[in-house]
């Protein structure tokens, strides 16, 4: 008889490789995935523990879930939220759950021929999963990737037009037509909103080396374990070579790649800048000090218009908070070298965290004049949660919720800032 699965995901990209990879795994071993929850043997619950809201969001669905299971049907839920938090489940599921380091779980499934860690050593390695696109099937245009790459051309060629009738008007008026233009461009984007859905995935590395004092997806993750770097390279070339041209490096920790294997980003993007192919890369998710650190190779493959996007999960702009967040640079650097990298018309997205135990309202201030000097941004907004055994929750001086409501507000009202989360 037909075992079915179902899959409710609520997991952030970082994790989309290991939901792909479990219904890899389930197809391989003659289970069928259904769109109907109430015809599912198995029902996956894929489940993120960033904040305390998400928690919260996690427990809810577990309850509507179990309202819409047949009669002898699993739940099984995974992703980071199980090992991070596993007391805030507890008076609500005690069942089986696969993390993104232990998916031992599956083997104890009906019809289970080839077991988890046997699937996983027959692909070409751990990390294949991810690949938002086939190898053999390339990417579809698409209005993103137009919008992506047309953008900066019709701002040129908008400037081009106002020159030609600049006798025509004042040159106050002709500057002033320019700068809404150029603004209503901006905001006309927004749809693109880094989506992955039109990248080609390349997954260069697992798990995290950082210590970050108010994260617990370290916990969970488990230690960096970084792919070879020739690997990478030739996923790159293959991709490309079927016809993608826009491809997502990411990692859980991009900056830190290499550090087990005796390597390093920077030699990475080098051997990337040397790739004489039709492609461009989104960066994605790499620290304030890795972007300090391989800025050469980075600000490199800008220049050879192999960088069209660079995700820095920024968090705060005053030094004291950085600080106290285990996240220590030099502010002034940062700002300095990405204002060099915009004149490469470079796309940014950054990750700001409000409410950091102690944070003073001039302290998030110097987030906010970091945000209107470097302009132009998409943000990734969180308010401060409390994490299970992590540093950060023990300080002192937690920030009332309508404080860091009202500071949210402040963010969402700048111009030319657009939140996406």
């Amino acid at each position: 008889m037909d075992a079915y699965f179902f899959t409710i995901n609520m997991v952030c990209w970082r994790r989309q490789d290991e939901k792909q990879m479990v219904e890899e795994f389930l197809l391989s071993n003659s289970w069928r995935k259904t769109d109907d929850i109430s015809s599912a043997d198995v029902v996956f619950l894929f489940t993120c523990g960033l904040t305390q809201e998400k928690v919260k969001m996690a427990i809810s669905e577990v309850s509507k879930t179990k309202e819409m299971l047949k009669k002898d049907a699993i739940l099984i839920m995974g992703g980071c939220l199980p090992k991070i938090d596993s007391d805030s489940l507890e008076n609500i599921f005690n069942g089986k759950v696969i993390t993104p380091t232990d998916f031992s779980a599956l083997n104890n499934l009906s019809n289970i021929k080839i077991n988890i860690e046997d699937f996983i050593k027959s692909r070409k390695n751990e990390f294949c999963f991810s690949s938002g696109v086939s190898h053999d099937k390339p990417v579809q245009e698409s209005k993103i990737r137009d919008t992506f790459t047309q953008g900066p051309d019709i701002l040129r060629f908008s400037k081009s037009i106002f020159h030609k009738i600049k006798k025509m008007a004042s040159l106050q008026t002709i500057n002033s037509i320019f700068h809404w233009l150029k603004d209503r461009i901006f905001k006309r984007y927004n749809y693109w909103q880094f989506n992955m859905d039109k990248c080609f995935n390349i997954h260069i590395a697992k798990g995290c080396a950082r210590d970050c004092s108010y994260c617990a997806i370290r916990f969970a993750i488990g230690p960096l374990k970084s792919r070879p770097l020739n690997d990478c390279i030739e996923e790159i070339e293959t991709a490309v070579d079927s016809g993608n041209k826009m491809l997502h490096l990411y990692a859980d920790c991009v900056g830190d790649y290499g550090l087990d294997i005796g390597t390093n980003l920077g030699e990475l993007l080098e051997k990337i800048s040397k790739i004489n192919k039709d492609f461009f890369l989104w960066l994605c998710d790499i620290q304030p000090a890795q972007f300090l650190k391989y800025f050469k190779q980075i600000e490199n493959l800008c220049k050879l218009k192999k960088i069209r996007a660079l995700h820095i999960p920024i968090q705060s702009a005053n030094a004291r908070i950085l600080k106290l967040m285990h996240r220590q640079i030099d502010i002034q650097e940062l700002e300095n070298k990405i204002l060099r990298i915009k004149k490469y018309s470079i796309w940014f997205k950054y990750d700001i965290m409000i409410g950091f135990p102690g944070e003073t309202e001039e302290e998030f201030e110097d987030t906010l004049r970091f945000l209107q000097k470097t302009k132009k941004s998409f943000c990734f907004v969180v308010c401060y949660s409390d994490r299970p055994n992590t540093l950060a929750s023990q300080l002192p001086g937690k920030i009332p919720e309508d404080v860091m409501r009202r500071r949210l507000d402040k963010i969402k009202k700048m111009k030319e800032i657009i939140i996406i989360g």
